[in-house]
């Protein structure tokens, strides 16, 4: 069986509380609920060798990861409707719901859940990432023909390069689904 998609979904378990069921979905659509292959698909995937001997590589306690404010995208499902939350920073890791704000608390709980299950299991935990790595800059080497072209066509426009390359990029960006 070759691995697709894995997610992290929040099922009802039962009118009181609900838990944190990890799936991982094969090519042929089936669900196979499981921890443990998602902790060692996480393992396997990871390059620290600390982390694949099973010793704990985290330098805070649980309770210091579950504190930290993780950055996190909401887009519409367009397949299946309502909303799909994830957390760039820990993979595997996104909520669902009908509503944005489901769809958020669920991605709470789903975090939470994931922060335990791969502290746990001896697997490191990333520190969520800061806006300081987009500082606006790109260095790009292309061709001299279409830097050329670049140039021209910018001046054509009534605009400098670096807008015009910005304009191009987001025009390609934005027809991407994400």
């Amino acid at each position: 069986m070759t691995l697709d998609t894995i997610a992290a979904v929040t099922c009802p378990f039962n009118t009181l509380t609900s838990y944190m069921a990890l799936y991982i979905m094969s090519d042929r659509g089936d669900q196979i609920s499981t921890k443990e292959k998602l902790i060692k698909t996480l393992k396997t995937q990871n390059n620290d060798t600390n982390i694949r001997s099973g010793q704990v590589t985290n330098k805070h306690d649980l309770d210091y990861y579950l504190n930290l404010t993780y950055p996190f995208t909401v887009r519409p499902d367009y397949k299946d409707g309502g909303y799909i939350v994830e957390f760039p920073d820990l993979r595997y890791c996104a909520g669902t719901g009908d509503t944005i704000e489901e769809a958020i608390n669920d991605a709470l709980l789903a975090k939470s859940e994931w922060i335990k299950a791969s502290y746990e299991a001896g697997i490191s935990i990333p520190e969520p990432t800061s806006g300081d790595e987009y500082n606006g800059r790109i260095t790009l080497r292309i061709p001299r023909s279409l830097h050329r072209m670049v140039i021209e066509t910018a001046r054509k426009e009534g605009v400098s390069a670096n807008q015009f390359l910005s304009h191009l990029i987001s025009m390609g960006v934005a027809k991407k689904p994400f």
